[in-house]
């Protein structure tokens, strides 16, 4: 019986916090968190992908060194670094995956801009 009281207690809560989120921009997201996320990524998950993928690129054709992280799922909105969702690239290749990508370059604009 405490178990259900407790799991509805937190259920409750949860709702309450959910119904005060609003968001308006992807700025404003972390604006009251205090544990805004950074885009280092931390040296564990960079180990991670080392691990899986060494220290060359990961396009299958290419043997450069991986110098940069993509984010597979956009930083700027899902605000977190899952080794899941992130490869390592050469410099020529992470351009490459973004040179088409026009939602990649509006939120860079507006980055830029302010």
């Amino acid at each position: 019986m405490k178990k259900k009281q407790i799991a509805a207690q937190i259920q409750q809560k949860n709702e309450n916090n959910a119904s005060d989120i609003k968001y308006r921009s992807p700025r404003d997201r972390f604006a009251n968190n205090p544990k805004k996320p950074t885009r280092y990524i931390p040296v564990k998950i960079k180990k991670l992908l080392i691990k899986e993928y060494g220290t060359k690129c990961s396009k299958e054709t290419c043997n450069r060194r991986a110098v940069q992280i993509h984010h597979m799922n956009y930083f700027s909105l899902t605000g977190n670094h899952n080794p899941h969702y992130l490869k390592p690239l050469c410099r020529a290749h992470h351009e490459l995956e973004h040179e088409n990508d026009h939602h990649y370059h509006k939120f860079r604009h507006l980055a830029l801009t302010g």
